[in-house]
């Protein structure tokens, strides 16, 4: 919560942020075969908080964005709800 409130305030901040989520594509995500051929989907408050900036890093791995819920209890909602 402190680092994703002072995000914008300070360079640190957002690098340390950025650095991050380059380390989960670079030591998760780009372990998967093709996983550029896949769209990225996230739950949970560090990605919906951080939006932006996952989605910039993930293009930078050359993945698209796909839905970004804050609670796993949106996504059930809509799905039995349709």
């Amino acid at each position: 919560k402190f680092v994703n409130d002072n995000v914008e305030a300070h360079p640190y901040f957002y690098h340390l942020v950025v650095s991050s989520f380059r380390a989960l594509f670079t030591n998760i995500i780009s372990h998967y075969p093709n996983y550029q051929n896949y769209t990225l989907n996230c739950v949970g408050s560090v990605g919906w908080q951080d939006k932006a900036i996952l989605t910039n890093v993930a293009q930078e791995f050359g993945m698209k964005m796909g839905k970004v819920i804050q609670y796993p209890i949106q996504g059930l909602i809509d799905y039995y709800t349709r």
